[in-house]
């Protein structure tokens, strides 16, 4: 956890984030934005005296992305192995037909369309602390209908946070949206990558194939 870029932001996103009600993260691919910022989070409600107690909810766009998010993090945040939403658990997740939650739960996972359900009983979102939607930049109708939801409820619920995590595209639009709300800004993880030709690899062995020259590229593809 400690090797992925976004843990140097760890202490300035907490702190914007009481701060202000609504945030917008621009992380790069690899920064560790989706698993790492609800961690963030869920920390400060469970080892911070002073910050008042309550849920976070992550939205995912689509379901195997909040079911493998909230399984990695249930692992890094001490849960025990296939323990994801069972009693006792600090993480859960909910999609459609499947509802891994309990009340130990303090972060839970789920899809856009989930969090809209659960807005049709309940639009005040009552013991909701944080809400956190990623891919943002994707711009789903559920989505954007959450947006619009989430600008009205605000309003009344001056203690709920929001985090909009997105890639560095348009990341402007949504703080515009939101009255210019603050930005940070999360560089990726790049890697060294190396390009070999069927030619290099043969090169390397050391060894001649005849017919290699004469072979239709499209073979390998």
């Amino acid at each position: 956890r400690q090797l992925l870029p976004i843990s140097d932001f760890r202490d300035e996103i907490i702190q914007t984030v009481n701060k202000h009600q609504v945030v917008v993260l621009s992380g790069e691919t690899g920064c560790g934005k989706s698993t790492q910022l609800p961690q963030f989070l869920a920390e400060e409600i469970l080892t911070n005296a002073t910050c008042s107690h309550g849920q976070i909810i992550c939205t995912q766009p689509r379901r195997i992305s909040a079911m493998s998010i909230a399984q990695r993090v249930s692992l890094e945040m001490g849960d025990r192995p296939k323990t994801t939403g069972l009693d006792g658990s600090l993480v859960g997740y909910q999609i459609r037909m499947e509802n891994q939650t309990s009340p130990s739960n303090v972060l839970v996972f789920c899809t856009t369309g989930i969090l809209l359900r659960r807005l049709e009983n309940d639009q005040d979102l009552t013991g909701i602390k944080y809400v956190i939607i990623d891919e943002v930049h994707e711009r789903s109708m559920e989505s954007d209908f959450l947006m619009v939801i989430l600008q009205r409820i605000r309003r009344s619920r001056p203690d709920l946070r929001i985090v909009l995590m997105s890639a560095t595209i348009n990341a402007e639009k949504f703080s515009a949206y939101f009255d210019h709300c603050p930005m940070i800004t999360v560089p990726g993880r790049t890697f060294p990558v190396d390009v070999y030709h069927l030619e290099d690899i043969v090169e390397k062995l050391g060894r001649k194939y005849p017919g290699l020259t004469t072979l239709n590229t499209e073979d390998f593809c």
